[in-house]
């Protein structure tokens, strides 16, 4: 097994290789973070590499993906439940316009009849006032040549 020492004298050797390839290498670029991480590994005995990181975090990424798609799938089903609601709601509310239009029209069509019936009394009460009178002139025609 080798020694921490060890490690770092190789990861010194490796370093200095990759950086005598240039600014601009492939491999350097590919290197990029991964000798902060092996530092990180052999000062705390651990073994994170960018590797794992990077499978970690693709699998918090589905995780996450996953929850969005559920937490959308049930808002969409709450809408489709609101907005069938919604369609009742307007559905009988159009019905009961409906009633109060019939019923305003029913009602008006009673206030005729008592309007009707209001001015028939005052005609029945005039032709019996009428009635009356012409009683009175009969009357006073049979009486006044007795």
């Amino acid at each position: 097994m080798t020694t921490k020492q060890q490690e770092r004298d190789a990861l010194a050797k490796i370093r200095k290789i990759v950086e005598g390839l240039g600014e601009n290498s492939y491999i350097g670029t590919a290197f990029e973070g991964c000798f902060e991480d092996a530092e990180f590994n052999i000062d705390s005995d651990a073994a994170f590499s960018l590797k794992g990181r990077l499978e970690l975090e693709q699998a918090e990424h589905a995780k996450t993906k996953q929850r969005l798609n559920e937490v959308a799938q049930e808002a969409a089903s709450a809408v489709a439940v609101k907005a069938e609601a919604l369609d009742r709601l307007e559905g009988s509310l159009a019905r009961e316009r409906d009633s109060r239009e019939k019923f305003e029209a029913v009602q008006a069509e009673r206030d005729g009849y008592f309007q009707q019936l209001h001015d028939s009394g005052e005609r029945e009460d005039a032709l019996e006032l009428e009635i009356v009178h012409l009683k009175a002139k009969l009357y006073d025609q049979m009486t006044a040549g007795a």
